[in-house]
């Protein structure tokens, strides 16, 4: 179900609910040129570190040999962790050149997003475990007759009173959801660039 939903939103509207894609397509161009025409469009390093702002004249960084290619966008200002990197193979098959492509960010970026992510799930479950222990005891003892004219009105409330609570887990789900939106839509941000410019690459002039 949650599968079908992904694919569908993935073809319809042509975004990944996660920060990775495959990428497949095809040309009638001649192997050669392909392999050129993007070469051209790559200031040549094996060495992908962190994003960091570079001057250059070229869109991508990368490289291209033996049908292989490894490259991701230049950063021209500033600095980005979330630019993905693409690598892919390019081959002929049945008188039409296919690009196998994977688009992903740096293993570092995704190995910290996974930890930091799985970190903030297990506190915000861990939080509401300790809160409904926490609600189950207040429950307890409110049923006691006379406890708000033992306590006062002012103490009572500040002990019993849900609606902090409620904030609180507000706030602990935000460290879950908006790490992974802002690294969801910078991919696909960066995603979409990288497939424009291949299809161009890919064009039959």
């Amino acid at each position: 179900m949650i599968k079908s939903i992904i694919d569908k939103i993935k073809h319809e509207y042509d975004i990944s609910l996660i920060p990775f894609e495959k990428l497949t397509l095809t040309s009638d161009r001649k192997l050669d040129e392909i392999q050129s025409s993007l070469g051209n469009r790559l200031e040549w390093t094996e060495t992908f570190g962190m994003a960091f702002h570079k001057k250059s004249f070229r869109k991508y960084e990368g490289w291209i040999k033996n049908g292989e290619f490894k490259f991701r966008r230049i950063l021209k200002s500033g600095r980005n962790s979330f630019i993905p990197i693409v690598t892919g193979k390019i081959c002929e098959e049945s008188e039409k050149v296919k690009i196998n492509a994977r688009i992903e960010f740096h293993k570092f970026v995704s190995i910290f997003l996974i930890c930091f992510i799985s970190f903030a799930l297990i506190m915000f479950a861990l939080d509401i475990s300790s809160r409904q222990s926490n609600d189950t005891i207040i429950e307890t003892i409110s049923e006691i007759e006379n406890v708000k004219e033992l306590l006062g009105e002012e103490k009572y409330n500040e002990i019993f009173t849900k609606k902090e609570q409620s904030n609180d887990i507000g706030f602990s789900l935000l460290f879950v959801i908006v790490p992974y939106f802002i690294s969801v839509i910078f991919f696909n941000i960066e995603a979409r660039i990288v497939k424009n410019d291949l299809r161009e690459i890919l064009q039959k002039y």
